[in-house]
Formats: structure tokens, C-alpha cells, sequence
């Protein structure tokens, strides 16, 4: 049936639909819907909730939670109760936590990333992005502060914070410490791996 329209007339388009012109003719057309596309996000990227830019996480691939379209994570930023508020997570092993689905996140920008880092700096946390792991943060001397270290000969050794290389070397490589106890207590627990390992090799 043809339908003759006259200027400002107008049609209803049925739902699921729309209207293409054609040759100077209105064609009804069925839409076609577009799948939602997932976005792929790499192993330790962070990412943050479309709906609340406090929820901030770094992503770990999980193939038993992508199956079901799931966000597992090595650490977040995540609102846990009224009374709690938002907490730092770094879930357990076996834990089936997981933040929010695929669809629902995005790659975060920089300042929330910064958020997520001294939100967990709060609680004594950092992230080795090489190792892929939450780690402890470890004590430093402040510049002009005392530290403990001690030498090849196992004496035991003071020194002020300057942000040396030395300095650097020292704390990297662990030979670093608040008080000169912890060092006598370093000493000699490697004294006994060193004569364990001794032991071992026969020599």
C-alpha cells in the first residue's frame, strides 16, 4: 500500500526499527544491534569502575574469572560497607572476589592511578609492576636520618641517609636497618646459612 505524506507530516517508527531513505521513498529497515564489545586489557593494567572513580584496581588475568566476563585483580580500591567505607583489597589465593565485569571498567587515567598507589602507600603497600606483585613497602631512613648496615666482615656499621649510591646499594640489596640490633640479628642468622650451606657442599 502507498502512502503519500505531505509536508510536515510525520510516521511513528515501530520499536527495533528505523527509517532510510531510499530513492526519494521511506523504507522501514529492522535495526540491527550492535553487540557490546569488550575491551582487552592486559595483565596489570589499571583500570577504574565507569560508574565510581574511587574503585580502582590493577588488573590479573584470570582465566576462570574472563569466562564469566569478571575483573580479578592483585589489588583494589573498593567500597566495602557504610560503616567501613572504601578499603584497600589484595585478595586471598583462593579468594573469588572480583571487581566488576569487563563492560563496566576503563583504563584508568593517570591521577586515579596515583590515587590507587598512595591509597595503598596509606597502608604500607606498593606495586612491583616487573614482578607483578603487592609488596610490602620497606623502611627507609629519611635524608639526614641514622640507618644500620654492616660490613664483609660482619662489624657492624652506622652511617646518615643521603640518597647515595652507596646508600641505594645498601638498602636494595637489604643490608639496611633501623637499629643496630636488627643488624646483629642479620649477622647472625646469615652466619648460620653461610655455615649451612658450607656443610652442603663440603667445604
Amino acid at each position: 500500500m502507498e502512502v503519500i505524506l505531505k509536508a510536515g507530516d510525520s510516521l511513528n517508527i515501530p520499536e527495533g526499527c528505523k527509517a532510510v531513505i531510499k530513492d526519494n521513498v521511506v523504507v522501514i529497515e529492522k535495526e540491527k544491534k550492535e553487540e557490546a564489545k569488550t575491551q582487552d586489557f592486559k595483565d596489570g593494567d589499571v583500570l577504574t569502575s565507569l560508574f565510581d572513580n574511587k574503585v580502582v584496581f590493577i588488573f590479573k588475568e584470570d582465566e576462570s574469572k574472563q569466562k564469566y566476563n569478571k575483573n580479578d585483580y592483585y589489588v583494589c580500591h573498593i567500597y566495602v560497607s557504610y560503616s567501613a567505607g572504601y578499603v584497600i583489597e589484595v585478595p586471598t589465593k583462593d579468594s573469588l572476589s572480583f571487581c566488576g565485569h569487563k563492560d563496566e571498567v576503563r583504563l584508568a587515567t593517570n591521577k586515579e592511578k596515583q590515587f590507587l598507589f598512595d591509597k595503598m602507600k596509606e597502608q604500607g603497600l606498593c606495586w612491583n609492576a616487573e614482578k607483578k606483585e603487592v609488596e610490602k613497602v620497606r623502611w627507609r631512613a629519611k635524608k639526614g636520618d641514622r640507618f644500620y648496615c654492616f660490613d664483609t666482615d660482619f662489624s657492624v656499621l652506622d652511617g646518615l641517609e643521603e640518597g647515595s649510591k652507596l646508600d641505594d646499594s645498601s638498602w636494595r640489596s637489604y643490608n639496611y636497618f633501623r637499629t643496630a640490633e636488627q643488624v646483629k640479628e642479620a649477622i647472625k642468622r646469615m652466619k648460620q646459612e653461610l655455615r649451612k650451606y658450607h656443610d652442603e657442599i663440603g667445604e
